[in-house]
């Protein structure tokens, strides 16, 4: 049982008018239970200037922690992502835009601003020479998700990979598959540079690995590469492996849209 009533033995510090607290009873096998709930708040001039000013600094208060346990959440998130201060630095913003890129630009924000407002988990493949942007493209993405508390892992596929090799001198294998698992269901996994380096079998067989997961489990990725479809399939298809070559092809083109980038290389521009 519960009962509700006023007490009216506090006053107003400021005016002396008395107020009303609530108080519940509760009655529970026999005992009884009493909970006293807030004072009500005069409506005196001088109450009202003194919880203006007590709500004001209470908010504040509650924006300051809000704030710290983002920025500690982001901290984290950009400690395991992979990404070194460079690809940090990139955004939507200091991307140098020319005629050649401005549609490639467009296309990225979009995405970004889909994943992050629409909750649209596409994949995309962004292609285009050497020194088009390909990479800040996919940096500036990851910095957008990473400031919206969502998870990225970055890298090239070497790099990546090189985490699972370095396992087998602790715990081997079962800290082989932590890595394949992480890799596999992290929110978002951007490849960086694929076909840069020609892949081993074993290289290769790990990225399929990870690609099918991701693949069954509708997890984007993100690839950026110099090559198109029949030349990445020759660069990842290291000796003649093509059967496992054209299975990981097919996987990222059905998940993935594209963005093409054209023009030359930026980085020219500063010799």
């Amino acid at each position: 049982m519960i009962q509700t009533t006023f007490l009216n033995d506090v006053k107003c510090k400021f005016c002396g008018k008395e107020l009303r607290q609530k108080e519940m009873l509760f009655d529970l096998e026999d005992k009884k239970f009493t909970i006293k709930g807030q004072i009500e708040r005069c409506d005196c001039d001088r109450s009202k200037e003194y919880w203006k000013r007590i709500d004001y600094e209470k908010e504040q208060e509650e924006k300051r922690l809000e704030l710290q346990r983002k920025n500690n959440i982001i901290d984290r998130l950009y400690s395991n992502s992979k990404m070194n201060i460079r690809l940090k630095s990139y955004n939507f913003d200091n991307y140098k835009v020319n005629p050649d890129n401005q549609k490639a630009l467009n296309k990225a924000k979009k995405y970004a601003e889909d994943y992050i407002k629409n909750n649209k988990r596409g994949s995309l493949f962004i292609t285009g020479g050497v020194g088009t942007g390909k990479t800040h493209l996919a940096a500036s993405i990851a910095n957008e998700l990473i400031k919206n508390e969502i998870p990225v892992v970055f890298g090239t596929l070497i790099n990546l990979l090189n985490d699972i090799k370095d396992s087998y001198s602790s715990d081997g294998y079962e800290k082989e598959g932590y890595i394949i698992e992480r890799y596999s269901k992290i929110n978002m996994l951007i490849i960086d540079d694929l076909g840069k380096e020609r892949p081993s079998e074993w290289t290769l067989e790990k990225l399929f690995t990870i690609i099918n997961n991701r693949y069954e489990n509708n997890l984007p990725v993100i690839i950026t590469t110099n090559y198109n479809r029949d030349k990445l399939r020759e660069r990842l298809a290291n000796n003649k492996n093509y059967e496992i070559a054209d299975s990981i092809i097919s996987r990222l083109y059905e998940m993935c849209k594209g963005i093409a980038i054209y023009g030359d290389d930026k980085r020219k521009e500063l010799v």
